[in-house]
């Protein structure tokens, strides 16, 4: 294979589906990462590791090998992100892990807080049970649980830029322009509060708020703080997050459920109205709710790394349309002084 250059950066021109500007992008990739894309000719290493920890975390979960077996949830779906954030790497040139290592690990930080919020929600709605779960102390089962919790906004990203990367997300650059009047996003998070307090009342009815009062309350807030939003990229017509997210935590859900089906500890479901047409635990209506906890995961994971500094989002396409509307505010500055 033809070794590629070592010059301090290369601009790599390609005409992969995921463009900033029609079907063509350029990608300024460090030359340590072209050297290890030129290196591999399927996967670089990360996803190679990735791959390697589903072949053994696979079997030992189902298969219940000994104590491995409780502790393989976590390596098997690190085995997940790494390749797919190498896939995503190999396909535009740049990845989650290694644009930002440190943004990439927050994720896994960021997660466990985020996914105890629905723990509490459950605690009144009683959607889904943890077989096993007695067998763990209340310390263990918080730690181990919190482990648990760490890779769900990892995956759902992950998930969501690899579905960026093609030409269905592409098709929805540029879509209707809903409206940002303040009044609209002020009944969005009036509508969000309501229904946390409806989910206690009257979970029998209210569950399937779950999944989206979340988001109705903190992505008005994101926007408002000038953080990453949905309602931000809407508002300019690009519906290519909403996509990502969307179809992205679908898939996330496939897995999920799939690799539940045969573990233990595993979980199961009691939904009202829905116990019918299960695809493995989860009923088929179930997964429907997969895809506006797409866009909560997006919407609570801004909301929270909000606080740790400034914020931007983790996605390549995202960065770019912030550093393009960071050059026009610019130039409109600049204009408005020369004037």
């Amino acid at each position: 294979m033809t070794s590629l250059p070592s010059n301090s950066s290369i601009a790599v021109e390609t005409s992969l589906s995921r463009s900033y500007s029609d079907r063509v992008f350029s990608v300024t990739v460090p030359a340590k990462t072209a050297r290890k894309l030129g290196k591999f000719s399927i996967l670089p290493w990360h996803g190679v590791l990735g791959l390697a920890l589903i072949v053994v975390a696979w079997p030992v979960s189902w298969l219940h090998i000994s104590t491995f077996s409780q502790h393989s949830f976590f390596p098997l779906w690190l085995g997940y992100i790494l390749a797919v954030d190498a896939i995503v790497l190999r396909r535009t040139g740049t990845s989650s892990l290694t644009r930002s290592p440190r943004a990439f690990a927050a994720m896994f930080l960021i997660s466990m807080p985020m996914w105890w919020v629905f723990e509490g929600i459950n605690y009144f709605t009683h959607n889904w049970h943890y077989l096993g779960a007695e067998n763990y102390s209340p310390i263990r089962y918080f730690l181990v649980a919190s482990w648990h919790f760490s890779i769900v906004a990892p995956a759902v990203f992950e998930t969501a830029e690899l579905i960026a990367s093609t030409d269905l997300a592409q098709r929805f650059k540029r879509g209707p322009q809903l409206p940002r009047h303040h009044w609209v996003l002020i009944v969005s998070m009036a509508i969000g509060i309501v229904m946390l307090p409806a989910l206690i009342v009257w979970p029998h009815f209210a569950f399937p708020a779950t999944w989206l009062s979340i988001f109705l309350i903190l992505d008005p807030i994101n926007y408002y703080r000038g953080w990453p939003s949905i309602v931000g990229r809407i508002g300019n017509g690009d519906w290519r997050s909403v996509v990502a997210f969307g179809v992205g935590a679908l898939i996330c859900g496939l897995f999920w459920e799939m690799w539940n089906y045969w573990a233990f500890p595993k979980w199961y479901y009691t939904i009202p109205f829905g116990e019918y047409a299960h695809v493995f635990e989860m009923p088929l209506l179930g997964y429907g709710g997969y895809i506006p906890f797409g866009l909560e995961v997006f919407a609570m994971y801004h909301f929270l790394s909000g606080f740790l500094g400034p914020t931007r989002s983790v996605l390549v396409m995202d960065q770019r349309s912030e550093e393009q509307g960071s050059i026009s505010r610019r130039i409109e500055t600049k204009t408005e002084i020369a004037m």
